[in-house]
């Protein structure tokens, strides 16, 4: 089994995700990314702008490494988070 560099650096940042702790908000959204709402139902569930909800969205992608909003759905589940 070879190991590369694009392997290695898959571990580190899924490594420095766990240790990155959700907010509360963050959590939320992403419960509700991951039931399939759109950043608009989201938004107005919340009571806060789309932009926002986008902004977190962006943010729980980057912190989890995930590629997209389905990614992230599945990243969330496979660890536990939802």
């Amino acid at each position: 089994m070879s190991v590369t560099l694009e392997t290695i650096a898959a571990k580190l940042q899924q490594k420095g995700a766990d240790q990155l702790p959700l907010t509360e908000r963050e959590r939320e959204i992403l419960e509700m990314v991951c039931k399939g709402q759109m950043s608009k139902q989201i938004a107005a569930r919340l009571d806060i702008s789309q932009k926002t909800v986008e902004n977190i969205r962006r943010r729980l992608i980057d912190k989890l490494g995930a590629k997209s909003s389905a990614h992230l759905g599945w990243i969330a589940a496979d660890r536990g988070l939802v």
